[in-house]
């Protein structure tokens, strides 16, 4: 049975709301601009990891993992 857009919409606002409370819980007393720079830095790492990875298995002829 597919979902309505009402339905989806319903999860997508409990998924955010649930994503925003981890985030206070983890960030705790720590500045939210400091927070953000933490963040940051790990979304940067993965994307350099991520490309980095593609990059020497496209030259070794390795299909990607899935």
């Amino acid at each position: 049975m597919p979902q309505t857009p009402l339905t989806r919409q319903a999860q997508r606002d409990a998924l955010h709301s649930t994503i925003w409370k981890v985030a206070n819980k983890l960030r705790g007393n720590v500045d939210g601009w400091d927070f953000k720079m933490y963040v940051l830095g790990m979304l940067f790492y993965r994307f350099i990891s991520e490309n980095l990875a593609a990059y020497i298995n496209a030259k070794q002829g390795i299909s990607p993992a899935t």
